[in-house]
């Protein structure tokens, strides 16, 4: 698998396509849909588990707003780590390499701090840019997508990590916003379809269902954003997988 990668970096040179993108992504997500489950599930499992505490204090307002508060705080570190992990099992597969689940959490958690930061910075920057108007929040969104792979490929800060994305999406970021507005439109109209027919079955049937959808949604984001990472080193720099991933060996 490594050197098939490295064979379509000469090849691809100059172009970004989605469809490549998106061919690759289903590609490396297929071979490891089990795997990448279980880590975004481990990694959200604090968060389920607060989620379920929440529903137990709804009649104190006190409460509910201190655990909404922890809710969000910890969605974010639940879902860095969840990204670390699976972009890390991403980069060693495109290598042909194997990655246990202990393995992966491991290298998730080295570059923990600079990934929420990143995650809180560009989070916080696409959240007032959607609030002031949507347009300025798809593109900070687009020109951050791939801060998180950056900070943990290139054992960047946070605002490199950043900035390192900004430039890399740079003369890309129609593509990049097409692939974002995919994986949207995906993750909402698969979760509406999956809930119509699950809340026929009972709540926790609902509850149950919409979690494994989540999950799975989250695993593949963060595989696609891997992916665009990826891509855009190959298109921009001409570099193979091993050169980028050579930071994990």
């Amino acid at each position: 698998m490594a050197e098939a990668y490295g064979a379509a970096t000469a090849g691809s040179a100059g172009v970004f396509r989605i469809g490549d993108a998106f061919g690759r992504t289903f590609d490396v997500f297929g071979r490891k849909v089990p795997q990448y489950f279980i880590l975004t599930l481990i990694a959200q499992i604090p968060m389920i588990l607060l989620a379920l505490a929440i529903t137990q204090f709804r009649s104190d307002p006190t409460v509910l707003m201190v655990l909404g508060v922890g809710a969000v705080i910890l969605s974010i570190i639940c879902t860095t780590v969840a990204q670390a992990v699976i972009i890390y099992g991403v980069f060693q597969d495109m290598r042909g390499k194997t990655s246990s689940i202990g393995e992966s959490l491991e290298i998730g958690l080295r570059r923990f701090l600079p990934m929420v930061g990143v995650a809180l910075c560009t989070g916080l920057l696409i959240s007032v840019g959607a609030v002031l108007l949507v347009v300025p929040g798809l593109m900070l969104a687009c020109r951050y997508y791939v801060a998180m792979p950056a900070c943990i490929t290139e054992n960047e800060g946070v605002f490199a990590s950043m900035a390192r994305s900004a430039g890399l999406t740079k003369g890309y970021r129609w593509q990049i916003f097409g692939v974002f507005l995919l994986v949207t439109v995906a993750t909402v109209l698969g979760g509406m379809v999956i809930g119509f027919v699950a809340a026929n079955f009972g709540p926790i049937v609902l509850q149950i269902a919409s979690t494994v959808w989540q999950v799975l949604a989250g695993a593949f984001g963060a595989v696609v954003a891997a992916i665009v990472y990826y891509n855009l080193r190959v298109v921009k720099e001409g570099v193979d997988i091993d050169r980028i991933a050579q930071v994990f060996d």
